[in-house]
Parts: structure tokens; C-alpha cells; sequence
């Protein structure tokens, strides 16, 4: 019994000892495990904070997640930007076929989205069973698979899957090791997509920087589009070709170039942007066109290309010159996926530093083209055109200046105006002073002496030119020689001065003749007449001696109706006598001549004469009187023919040294065209008649409201006649 029991306890022992080594190997098993573990995330964790190159830790954490006795193939999907794909990003001791058909998995699809839309992961035994996975991703023949999502923030950006040919599902120690390698992976991402947008930015600077120093070069337009396209290809990686094509009216004309060599061939020099192609949605939409992933069966869409061109990818955005699309950039890549949106804003802004040189080429060209215009103007003008200094030195003058002053050469000028400071006669100091207040001198009259000492009569016009701060500069003129024209003016004048003598001279010579003729038929024809009537007169006082005479009573008829022709050509001698000159002109005087005329043609009219007369006793000189009666004359007779006037009004006045004479009508008014007319014979006679006198003589009619007349005359004769 003791050595049973004995037996018993020493197997006790023996038990308990093996079951504590048992533990204790466990203890150590899990010791080496997390100490694994902890060297794995510690490689990673190293990597992703001592690298920025996201390809290193990926290789780093691969090559240590398939150095793991359960883990066979590494592989991670990452979601792009736009969110409708997940592409496979990295892989490791995965299948060439798996990569190259499964590469792109489209949103909703798989277990991959799954991950990705849920954020939690996906521990499946045997993946071959599952049936949300598609037949290729079965085909990598792969069954335990751990699928766990990759963040940034709160966003899943993408799935690492941990794949097993066994049929096990990962534990959990294994689902917290691959969780926290996905976090310093998803870590790494973040940090290397910042890095990598820091790069851009650093490398759009650098690429704005020299397209904007190149395109800045020159302002001539050709060499701006030249040094902009060579930039753009050298600046942006991957731009195989740069075109940059100009809009001609339908077409489209390739203006620089750069790139490939063995490519340019391929480029149309012109053409005619074919409806919803790139060139024509560029120019008519004015939006940037983006082709990522061209195929020999799209690549017609990249309408500038001749058939046959290769292109990957292509990227066209507009050039605008003041609001009007003008042109294209074209940049093409034989690369795929290489122009991303996201790039448009930069390529925005590299377009804009284009646009600005382009305006600064277009301005320096307006400029360069209304130079020559002004060189051509300035040249070529008929008008002397000058600079001059406040002194009076002739700064630049045009040929026709000095061809006009007799100079061969500007220099010569020059010289001979140092000498003398002034060359221009009668020049005024009020005129400078005038000039210095920055007003402008239109049209003076002056004279100017030439190279051989005669002078030439000009039309000047000068005005001062000052800076924007209103400093004074020079002088600024044109000249026109007005020579000839003024010698025509002087002809002119004295061909007119002499037609004005010669029609004074003749109304004189009427006047002096009609008052001859009234006197003659006045004295001659009166006499004769008052002689046939005292012979009518005898007879009557005959007649009754004869009164038994059959024919008396028709004898004494004839005597009768005799003695009453006779008195009426006393009469018409009167009215004769009275239009060739109104003897009451000559015995009582103007006044008493207008009032006369007035009541004749009262008697005639039914018009409303008003005369009012304040010169008193003055007689002005015949001459005079008989202008101011003749004028008179003539206005009565326009308003009987033409005013239609219901009243007229009549002042004689002596104002001054002037004797004043006023008509004014109610009628309607004589037009301004009337006045100066061809017809307006009488008018001329008017202003004639004053002229001749050195009087003024004024007309104005208003339509509907009536004409006024107003002569005003010297009282004292200063005719040359």
C-alpha cells in the first residue's frame, strides 16, 4: 500500500513538472512571437519614419510580412481619386496574370469594396467558398486571406490583403500585427502623398518660374509662343511634344513647336478644327480637354495629328488675348494616365503668365505699328510738323517743314535757329504765356522766314506738352504754308473791293440818272401836258359859240373824256417821277420819304404799319438817305411777296455816330437757306449798299414768328468812291 501510494505521488510529481514545462514552452513560444512582432512593426514603424520614398516602405514591409510562416502573398488596392476604381498599388509573390487582369477592380465589385465602403476587416478560412469574390480573384489559388482597410483620417483609401494557400482563418494575434503594419502602411501613404504634394508644389514653382523668365524674354509674339513651348516641354515631365497652334478665322495655323523631332512630320501646319474634336472644343467652349488613355482607335480625337501619330495621353487648354480665345496649348505624352485634373489650376496659372506675354507682345506690336503709322504720318504729312524748346530751338521738325523753309537737312536747321533764337515774325509773349497755362493755339495767322531771308505766310497751331507731373516739356506745332493762298485772297479781295466800287459806282450813276429822268418828264412831259390841257381848255370855252352845230354835243363828249386823259397822265407822270426818285427824299428828307412809302403801300395793303422815328431834325447826307430808302424799299417788297405779314414795324433812329434803321414783320419768317441763296438778289443789294457805306447789316427770321432787319450806317460818309 505505502509503495502504491508512493507510486501515485511520483506520478503526481511527474505530472505536474510536465504540465509546467508545457506552460513554460507556451510562455516562451508567445515571448518569441510578440518579440517578433515587435521587430516587425519596429522594421516598418523604422522605415516609415526614416523614409519618405513610399516604394522603400513598401518593399520593407513586404519583405518582411512574407518572411512570416503563414503569410504567401502581400498585396494592396488603393482607391483613386476620383473614387470609382481601386487600383492594385503593390504586391508581393503574387501572379503576373493576377496583376495584369485584375489590376482596376470598379466600385460595388468584390470583396475589395466591400472592405472599403464597411472600413472594418475580413478575416475569410477558405476564400475559394466565398461568394462574393469573382472568378479572378479565386484563380490565384489562395484560400485563408485577411483583408484589412487602409485610412487616412477618417477615409479608407484602400485594402492590404494577407493571403494563405492553407485553409486557416488568421488569429488574433496575427488580425492586431497586420492591423498595425496597415496603420504605419496607411501612415507612410499619407506622409508620402504629402511629401509628394510638397514636391509638386516646390517643382510647380520651379516649372512657373522658368516658363514665366522664358516666355518674358521677348516681345515679339513668334519668339514668345517659340520660348513657351520649349519651356512647357522642358518643365513638365513626361510631355513628349508641345504645339502651340493660332486660330486664322476657320483655321487653326501650328505657330511653335517643340519636341520629338521624328514626331513634328506628323503635326498639320494648318487645318480646320473638325465639330466636338480637341482643337474645336478648345477654341469654341474654352475649356482645358484631357484624353488619358488614348487608343489607335480614339487618337482622331487629337485632331492636329496626321493618321498614323502615336499619343498616349494628351492635354490642350486655351490661350486667350483680351476675353477672345485666340490659340491652343497642346501637350501630348505617348504615356498613359499621365495629365491628371487636379494639374488644370497650375496649367491655369502657366497659361496665364503666356497670355500676359502675349499681351505685352500684342501691345509692343500695336505699339511698333502705330509708330510706323506716326513715322509714315509724320513724314509724309503736307503740314510742317515741329518740336520746339521754350526758347525758341527747334528740337525735331518733319521733311515737310523743312522743305517749306528752304532746308536741306535737320541739322542745318538746327544751326541756323542757334544762331538766331527767334525766325518766326511778330512772335508775341502773350502767346507763350498762354501756351504755359497748357492751352492750345488753333489756326493763328503768322509769317515765317525761310533759309534765303523771304518769308512765307503760315497757319500755326501750337500747343504746350508737359509730363505727367505737369512739368513743361516742349512745344508742339504744326505749320502750313497758306503763300499762295493768301497772294489768291489779296487777288480775291481786290477783285471784289473793285466789283464793289464798280456796283457803288453804278447805283450812284442810276440814282444820279433817274433823278435826271423824274426832272425831264417832270419838266419836259409836265410842261407839254399842261399845255394840251389849256388847249382843251380853250376849246371848251369855244364850243358853246358853235351850239346850233349838229356835232357839237358829241365834239364837246370828246373834249371832256380828253381833259380826263390828260389828268391822268399828270398823274402817272407823278407816280413816274415819284418811283425814279421820290422828290420828297431830296425837299424834306428820310423820314418824310418813309412815312410816304408807308402810306403808299397802306393804301394798297390791308398791313398794319407802326413807325416810330427819333432823329430829331437830322438830315443825313444824300448818299445815305438814299441807301436807308432803297434798303427800305427792298424790305417792303419781301414782305408784300413773301412774309404774308399782318403788321410790320418801322424805327428810324439816330444812335451815336450811326443812323438806325429797324424792320421787323409778323410774317413767317425767312429761312436761314434764303438768306445766302443764289435768288436772294435783293438781300445782296442790301448788304451791298451798307458795305459801300462801312455800315453793318443784320437779318434774322425765326419760322412762325416773323423777320427782322436792322442797318446801321455812319452818319459821316467815308466811301471811296
Amino acid at each position: 500500500m505505502q509503495r502504491k501510494m508512493a507510486m501515485t505521488a511520483e506520478k503526481i510529481s511527474h505530472g505536474t513538472k510536465y504540465e509546467s514545462e508545457k506552460s513554460i514552452t507556451a510562455l516562451t513560444q508567445d515571448l518569441d512571437r510578440r518579440n517578433r512582432d515587435l521587430n516587425i512593426l519596429y522594421t516598418v514603424t523604422k522605415a516609415v519614419h526614416q523614409s519618405l520614398d513610399l516604394k522603400e516602405v513598401y518593399r520593407i514591409a513586404l519583405d518582411t510580412i512574407v518572411a512570416l510562416d503563414n503569410v504567401d502573398m502581400v498585396f494592396a488596392y488603393l482607391v483613386n481619386e476620383s473614387r470609382t476604381e481601386a487600383i492594385l498599388e503593390i504586391h508581393r509573390n503574387v501572379p503576373e496574370s493576377y496583376t495584369t487582369n485584375v489590376s482596376r477592380i470598379p466600385r460595388g465589385i468584390g470583396i475589395t469594396w466591400k472592405i472599403i465602403e464597411s472600413g472594418k476587416p475580413l478575416n475569410i478560412e477558405d476564400i475559394q467558398l466565398d461568394k462574393d469574390v469573382g472568378p479572378g480573384g479565386k484563380k490565384l489559388g489562395h484560400h485563408g486571406i485577411l483583408g484589412i482597410p487602409l485610412t487616412a483620417g477618417k477615409t479608407v483609401i484602400g485594402v492590404i490583403y494577407f493571403a494563405s494557400y492553407k485553409n486557416r482563418m488568421f488569429d488574433e494575434s496575427e488580425v492586431s500585427l497586420f492591423s498595425s503594419i496597415s496603420d504605419h502602411i496607411s501612415l507612410a501613404i499619407s506622409k508620402a502623398k504629402l511629401y509628394e504634394e510638397l514636391r509638386k508644389k516646390n517643382k510647380r514653382e520651379k516649372m512657373l518660374s522658368s516658363i514665366t523668365r522664358s516666355v518674358h524674354q521677348s516681345i515679339d509674339l513668334k519668339h514668345v509662343l517659340q520660348n513657351a513651348s520649349e519651356s512647357i516641354k522642358h518643365s513638365i515631365e513626361n510631355a513628349g511634344n508641345v504645339a502651340i497652334y493660332m486660330a486664322h478665322g476657320i483655321e487653326a495655323a501650328l505657330s511653335a513647336y517643340a519636341g520629338n523631332n521624328d514626331m513634328f512630320p506628323k503635326f498639320y501646319d494648318v487645318f480646320v478644327p473638325e465639330m466636338n474634336r480637341a482643337t474645336w472644343k478648345i477654341l469654341n467652349e474654352g475649356k482645358p480637354v484631357i484624353y488619358n488613355d488614348i487608343t489607335p482607335d480614339s487618337v482622331e480625337r487629337v485632331d492636329f495629328l496626321e493618321p498614323g501619330a502615336y499619343v498616349g495621353s494628351y492635354l490642350g487648354v486655351p490661350v486667350r488675348y483680351k476675353k477672345r480665345i485666340i490659340g491652343s496649348i497642346n501637350i501630348i505624352s505617348f504615356e498613359k494616365n499621365i495629365f491628371d485634373g487636379r494639374e488644370l489650376g497650375f496649367f491655369g496659372v502657366v497659361v496665364k503668365q503666356i497670355e500676359s506675354a502675349i499681351d505685352n507682345a500684342g501691345m509692343a506690336e500695336a505699339l511698333r505699328e502705330s509708330e510706323k503709322k506716326y513715322r509714315e504720318l509724320y513724314e509724309n504729312v503736307p503740314a510742317g510738323i515741329y518740336r520746339k524748346s521754350e526758347d525758341g530751338r527747334i528740337l525735331m521738325a518733319n521733311p515737310t517743314l523743312l522743305q517749306m523753309l528752304g532746308y536741306d537737312t535737320f541739322d542745318e536747321l538746327a544751326s541756323k535757329n542757334l544762331m538766331r533764337s527767334e525766325f518766326v515774325i511778330g512772335q508775341t509773349c502773350g502767346m507763350r504765356g498762354l501756351l504755359r497755362k497748357g492751352s492750345e493755339l488753333r489756326e493763328v495767322e503768322s509769317a515765317w522766314f525761310k533759309k534765303d531771308g523771304s518769308a512765307i505766310n503760315v497757319i500755326e497751331s501750337v500747343r504746350a506738352i508737359s509730363d505727367k507731373n505737369g512739368n513743361f516739356l516742349y512745344y508742339e506745332g504744326t505749320v502750313t504754308d497758306i503763300t499762295e493762298r493768301k497772294k489768291a485772297e489779296m487777288k480775291l479781295e481786290e477783285s471784289r473791293e473793285h466789283l464793289r466800287r464798280l456796283t457803288a459806282h453804278l447805283q450812284q450813276y442810276r440814282e444820279e440818272e433817274r433823278a435826271v429822268i423824274a426832272r425831264e418828264i417832270h419838266d419836259e412831259f409836265a410842261q407839254l401836258l399842261t399845255g394840251i390841257a389849256i388847249d382843251i381848255s380853250w376849246l371848251k370855252r369855244k364850243i358853246p359859240g358853235i351850239a346850233n352845230h349838229p356835232e357839237s354835243e358829241t365834239v364837246l363828249d370828246k373834249i371832256n373824256k380828253l381833259s380826263v386823259l390828260v389828268d391822268n397822265a399828270f398823274q402817272s407822270v407823278k407816280k413816274i417821277c415819284a418811283k425814279l426818285r421820290p422828290k420828297i427824299l431830296d425837299d424834306l428828307g428820310i423820314e418824310a420819304a418813309i412815312k410816304w412809302q408807308i402810306d403808299a403801300v397802306r393804301a394798297q395793303t390791308d398791313i398794319d404799319f407802326e413807325f416810330n422815328s427819333f432823329i430829331d431834325d437830322f438830315m443825313p447826307d444824300p448818299k445815305i438817305s438814299t441807301a436807308i430808302f432803297r434798303i427800305f424799299q427792298e424790305a417792303l417788297t419781301n414782305i408784300l411777296r413773301h412774309a404774308e405779314a399782318a403788321k410790320v414795324v418801322v424805327t428810324l433812329e439816330k444812335n451815336g455816330e450811326f443812323i438806325v434803321l429797324g424792320i421787323n414783320d409778323d410774317g413767317k419768317g425767312i429761312a436761314e437757306s434764303s438768306m445766302f441763296g443764289v435768288d436772294a438778289m435783293g438781300l445782296l443789294g442790301m448788304r451791298e449798299r451798307v458795305h459801300e457805306l462801312n455800315g453793318d447789316f443784320k437779318i434774322k427770321g425765326v419760322p412762325g414768328i416773323g423777320t427782322s432787319i436792322r442797318v446801321q450806317i455812319p452818319c459821316e460818309v467815308k466811301t471811296t468812291c
